[in-house]
């Protein structure tokens, strides 16, 4: 074997340590915003369904798992680190160790109140060591420290937070692919929903996905038109469950159960009723028809009778130069138009009002009233939680690590007796410059 050939657990040891290195993560980064790029450009040439389907493909998917891996060994070689960074230090003893503070910031004085100092740090949250038996350093003797505080000690777990935030991320975004359901369901006013599979029209989601705890019942549906157009303004429909009631919206889900319920479509349930010659109802019911927009038909049958009834529902009908038309989309003034068919044979057709009757085969026909319905969409998404919390941790590690990062003082004391005021700070260096000036003018005298 060639002395420059690696073997093959030099190689993996290789690859381990490429895929946890910052260079690695500055790879990925650019890969991301070329593909981000190559979304943008294609978003503007194609539909979204095919957008979809390209950032699903190997390559992107290839893209994911590498900002993860590589997320997650960062984290690992990071974390034993971190832990050092937070253990608890003693005072900093020795020119050695006191190099380690900013040279540019140490304030000469004459002396310092260090008790002063000591109570004024405590009351900002500063933990604060000293050193009373360290006295005045003679000529020629090493400097002899009086002082050390520091705060933010625990700041670096910040970090931890928040790049452990993507991993909840990964965790919520892979349960909602493999768990996430998606139903809709057509429900009429005053109408319930007890969430069984076969009051759901159609059903998405993940295969095999379980199906929501929703129950619930529709008291109100209201809609509003945008200039008696086909445009809603306003869609809502208000929602009893066991936890109150709601306003589900066309924007806006309420949380019912386990699932989001919102309203996606609006529809009218047209109330029949059927006469027999005598004069006697023979059957009445609300039947639930996919007759909006104006001119939309649908049909049913009566149980019993051989006669299919096509309906479609004009809200605000009227004869313009001998042809019905439509108004607008409010039940302003609101007509049927009725075909009824006896196997092939059209027995009737025409217009009726509510509370006109239809005449045919010596039956009686009559729509007196409507109720509202509308279309709602159920949706769980069971790694939504993780995503939420994954975005908590992402502030609180932000915050923790920007607000509350790590702050250093020391005190001390050279060999010539004069005294010295250093920081470090993991940021705003200059402003603690001045700040620790200003100590060291505050402060000066005698030292204690």
């Amino acid at each position: 074997m060639n002395s420059g050939q690696l073997n093959p657990a030099q190689l993996v040891t290789k690859i381990w340590a490429l895929a946890g290195s910052r260079n690695f993560s500055v790879f990925v980064l650019v890969m991301s915003i070329s593909y981000v790029l190559i979304l943008a450009v294609f978003g503007l040439l194609v539909e979204p369904k095919w957008l979809d389907i390209l950032s699903g493909l190997l390559p992107f998917q290839l893209l994911y798992g590498l900002f993860f891996l590589n997320l997650v060994l960062i984290g690992i070689r990071r974390v034993p680190a971190v832990m050092r960074q937070c253990q608890k230090t003693g005072l900093p003893q020795g020119r050695e160790e006191l190099n380690r503070f900013n040279p540019a910031t140490p304030t000469q004085g004459a002396g310092f109140k260090v008790q002063e100092l000591t109570h004024y740090l405590r009351r900002r949250g500063y933990q604060v060591q000293l050193d009373q038996g360290a006295g005045n350093a003679a000529p020629g003797m090493h400097p002899a420290t009086l002082l050390y505080a520091s705060s933010g000690r625990f700041s670096p777990l910040g970090n931890l937070l928040f790049h452990a935030s993507f991993l909840l991320l990964l965790a919520g975004a892979v349960t909602n692919v493999y768990y996430r359901f998606e139903g809709t369901t057509l429900i009429a006013e005053g109408r319930p929903f007890s969430g069984a599979k076969a009051e759901y029209r159609t059903i998405g989601g993940a295969a095999g996905a379980a199906l929501p705890k929703v129950d619930f019942d529709v008291e109100t549906i209201a809609a509003d038109f945008w200039d008696g157009r086909l445009f809603f303004t306003r869609l809502e429909a208000q929602v009893l469950h066991r936890g109150g009631r709601d306003i589900a919206k066309l924007s806006s889900a309420v949380q019912v159960g386990n699932a989001a319920v919102s309203i996606a479509g609006y529809g009218y349930v047209p109330r029949y009723e059927l006469k027999n010659k005598a004069g006697q109802t023979v059957d009445e019911a609300n039947v639930m028809l996919n007759i909006f927009a104006p001119g939309s038909e649908d049909s049913f049958k009566v149980r019993g009778y051989p006669h299919k009834i096509f309906v479609s529902f004009f809200p605000d009908h009227a004869k313009v130069k001998g042809e019905i038309v439509n108004k607008s989309m409010n039940p302003v003034n609101p007509a049927y138009f009725v075909r009824v068919l006896r196997g092939r044979i059209p027995v009737y057709t025409g217009f009726i009002k509510p509370g006109e009757w239809a005449q045919y085969d010596g039956l009686s026909l009559s729509f007196p009233s409507y109720i509202r319905s509308g279309e709602f969409q159920i949706v769980r998404n069971p790694g939504h939680p993780f995503i939420w919390i994954a975005f908590i941790l992402m502030g609180v590690g932000l915050t923790w690590k920007l607000l509350f990062y790590r702050k250093e003082l020391v005190l001390w004391q050279d060999g010539a007796g004069r005294t010295w005021l250093a920081g470090r700070f993991d940021y705003y260096p200059k402003l603690h410059a001045h700040w620790l000036a200003r100590l060291a003018e505050t402060f000066k005298g005698e030292t204690a």
